[in-house]
């Protein structure tokens, strides 16, 4: 009776080994990159959220995470957020409608995609045009005819601040990887 393995019989054996600790290896690292994906994916939402005076949900939600086998892929598909990760700035073709502090205040709303022929159909009867230099303001007049300033119209261009960094997290992310599998296997 043979008791000793044969060559054959080790490879096996070393085959198995390494094929189960290649399989340990591959469920380290797709958890762990899916996880980067979202932390990704949360700091970009917390980026949104704070950097921006009641951000509508959809553009919070609109940072998506996507996950493959060993990739997780994170996307924000609104056109304009470059431009805060850059700094841009914005020139109108025509008038850009920027709400006032007093006027947000009031509870009036940044102009929505029907820019400024939306607030001016639902306002217009109670609002008066100030011309100031080259701007136009937008004055609300109360029932006891006090005015407020909600809307300033301009034609100059205004530079957005750099406000949001995802490609800094994406890459603090993505450096803490090596490390966190090496801890799971």
């Amino acid at each position: 009776m043979a008791t000793n393995f044969s060559a054959a019989d080790e490879r096996a054996i070393l085959k198995a080994f390494v094929n189960s600790q290649q399989q340990d290896i591959q469920s380290a690292g797709k958890a762990v990159i899916k996880k980067a994906g979202q932390k990704l994916q949360a700091e970009a939402r917390r980026q949104v959220r704070s950097n921006f005076d009641s951000p509508p949900p959809g553009l919070v939600k609109a940072t998506k995470a996507y996950f493959y086998p060993l990739a997780s892929y994170v996307n924000n598909p609104v056109k304009f957020m470059e431009g805060f990760e850059t700094g841009v700035t914005i020139r109108a073709r025509t008038w850009l409608v920027i709400l006032l502090p007093p006027g947000k205040a009031a509870g009036f709303k940044r102009p929505g995609k029907k820019g400024w022929k939306g607030i001016w159909d639902k306002y217009g009867k109670h609002l008066q045009l100030a011309t100031v230099g080259n701007d136009v303001i937008a004055l609300f007049v109360k029932p006891d005819g006090s005015k407020i300033p909600v809307y300033k119209l301009t034609k100059k261009p205004v530079h957005l601040k750099k406000r949001l960094n995802f490609h800094e997290a994406a890459e603090k992310i993505a450096d803490q990887i090596p490390d966190q599998i090496s801890q799971l296997i």
